[in-house]
């Protein structure tokens, strides 16, 4: 968030003069395509990143193109004979927000697979199962809601962001990949 302060100067620049007042009031009618275009473009620019860590055997699935903002979009990652499935991340509140990390099955009436939750819980951090979800966790601040300042400049610069999710969608694979490979 914004501190008093930084408040206070953000209104008297914008009410300095009419244009200044022009450029802030279309500034909050465009934000959310502001918004829109900063996370499409991390969101290709993490995808682009992974393509290449992972190589051809791996297929990544962009759900989030054109609807960032809808609840329960995100990315599937899966070798290409996976069917069942996947390794996943998405957000399970519309508006970007409450991002996951997990193993997700094709539907809900796949059996659950305990060794790998266990193995998960283990290995990478204690999560929780559910109807659709082998084992998920959601991810920590200030990577879990993407509507805020902080994480909006780390998605827009990038870097420090596509290395933190790659981290952990590769932990993720690398601890599922023997396991989905065998029942798959």
């Amino acid at each position: 968030m914004i501190s008093k302060s930084e408040s206070a100067l953000l209104v008297n620049y914008a009410l300095e003069n009419e244009e200044h007042l022009e450029v802030a009031i279309k500034t909050h009618f465009v934000f959310d395509s502001i918004r829109e275009t900063i996370i499409e473009d991390f969101i290709s620019s993490l995808v682009t990143s992974l393509k290449t860590e992972l190589g051809e055997n791996w297929e990544i699935a962009n759900e989030m193109k054109g609807k960032v903002f809808d609840q329960y979009t995100g990315l599937m990652f899966s070798k290409k004979n996976w069917k069942n499935y996947f390794v996943r991340l998405q957000q399970e509140k519309s508006g970007a927000r409450e991002f996951c990390l997990g193993v997700v099955k094709a539907n809900e009436k796949l059996p659950p697979i305990p060794d790998l939750k266990k193995l998960l819980d283990d290995e990478y951090k204690p999560g929780k199962a559910y109807p659709w979800w082998v084992w998920f966790s959601f991810l920590e601040e200030p990577y879990t809601n993407w509507n805020n300042l902080d994480i909006l400049l780390a998605l827009y610069r990038k870097t420090e962001a596509i290395e933190y999710l790659k981290r952990h969608i590769l932990k993720i694979i690398k601890i599922s990949e023997p396991l989905l490979d065998k029942i798959t």
